[in-house]
């Protein structure tokens, strides 16, 4: 995993936490790996699909106070994945 990451955390019921984990152990991943990768993943599919102008649009006409860092943040990393949906 690259030096640079940063961690997401969010709530699983116990429930949802043993399907993670049985899912998880059945792909021979760690559960970070497995998250990790299905959420990129369609992530990615999201922005493919919509198109990351598209969303970045619309993300900036809902929040009007949108920072410029982020803005930018936002159509760089859509300009990543249609770049890597071509290849």
């Amino acid at each position: 995993m690259p030096k640079d990451t940063s961690p997401v955390c969010f709530r699983l019921t116990p429930e949802d936490r043993q399907l993670v984990e049985m899912v998880a152990a059945y792909m021979d991943q760690s559960v970070s790996t497995f998250l990790r990768t299905v959420v990129v993943g369609t992530a990615s599919r999201i922005v493919a699909e919509h198109g990351g102008e598209k969303i970045v649009q619309e993300l900036h006409e809902r929040n009007e106070r949108m920072g410029e860092e982020q803005r930018r943040a936002f159509e760089e990393t859509a300009r990543r994945i249609a770049a890597s949906a071509r290849d």
